[in-house]
């Protein structure tokens, strides 16, 4: 792996300097995945058509949708999970379920307790992780393979950024077409939360969900664009876990217009106590998330145009 691949979070390194659309596609389990889908989908046939953004971040869920956006299969994904509604157990393949060995509960406490992102307590989690009895590296990525390409990295040129997190060290890693790394193994990487999936091979490193590096979007790598959306489950009205990273998202925007970036950041409403893992859940994201890109839509041209 080349080490320009280990990014730190700063916002004044203006990643995207230069860049003009940017995208942001944050984490958020099955819920934000419908989310998200619909609210793309919901915004190109209203005549915004993110898909031209000339950098896609994808961290966790927002990996998966990255990618099949930048693969032009968003529109077939939307279909299916609106199918993924009416029969849930389609998507068992994506959420977890069963009983937690004590091995995996464990990691999966650590990062439900974890109080802040410092790079020791990320490295505990990733340790967890990395001792946790969960289902195969390689069921996880042929379960990302039914749905994003095995080969061939999506999007045009260095387009699509997918973060994840080294396990061991706790650091960042952006991983790109140049990094080499096929996008079935960067989305299962960026997906793997800890004690549930288990951490993937990036070149030499064991990677975990990106949203444990430190952010749950990581616009920071769009900093220094023209103009951005950030797409993040973790809003003003966020309540229990996401409650307690809703400030350090807003530094995080806050710095993302500092850069000079012209922003428009969305969340979706949740409704307290809401398992983001939940496959029942994802009808109402669907229509949530058409219903906001609908209301966004003179924003988004605004902005976009």
């Amino acid at each position: 792996m080349n080490t320009d691949d280990v990014m730190p979070l700063d916002a004044s390194a203006r990643y995207g300097k230069g860049l003009d659309r940017t995208l942001v596609l944050g984490g958020g389990g099955l819920f934000f995945i419908a989310w998200q889908t619909a609210y793309i989908s919901a915004a190109r046939e209203g005549g915004v058509d993110l898909r031209t953004a000339e950098r896609v971040v994808g961290t966790s869920a927002g990996s998966l949708v990255g990618s099949l956006l930048c693969s032009g299969r968003i529109g077939h994904f939307a279909r299916l999970a609106d199918l993924f509604t009416k029969a849930q157990g389609l998507v068992s393949f994506l959420a977890p379920v069963g009983e937690l060995k004590p091995s995996q509960k464990r990691a999966l406490d650590l990062f439900m307790e974890a109080g802040d992102a410092d790079p020791a307590t990320v490295a505990a989690i990733g340790h967890a992780a990395l001792a946790a009895d969960t289902p195969s590296a390689r069921t996880m990525r042929r379960n990302i393979g039914l749905l994003v390409s095995r080969s061939g990295w999506p999007g045009e040129e260095d387009q699509l950024w997918v973060t994840v997190t080294d396990a061991y060290s706790g650091e960042r890693v952006v991983v790109r077409r140049s990094t080499g790394t096929r996008p079935t193994r960067a989305v299962a990487a960026s997906c793997a939360l800890p004690g549930i999936y288990a951490p993937q091979l990036i070149a030499d490193r064991r990677c975990m969900d990106g949203g444990l590096s430190g952010s749950a979007t990581h616009s920071d790598l769009v900093a220094g664009s023209s103009r951005a959306v950030v797409l993040s489950v973790i809003g003003d009205s966020a309540t229990g876990l996401l409650a307690s990273v809703a400030d350090v998202f807003a530094q995080e925007v806050a710095d993302l217009r500092a850069a000079g970036t012209k922003a428009v950041v969305r969340w979706p409403e949740l409704q307290e106590g809401l398992n983001l893992m939940d496959p029942s859940a994802m009808e109402e994201a669907l229509q949530a998330g058409r219903a906001a890109a609908k209301a966004d839509l003179e924003e988004l041209r605004e902005l976009w145009a």
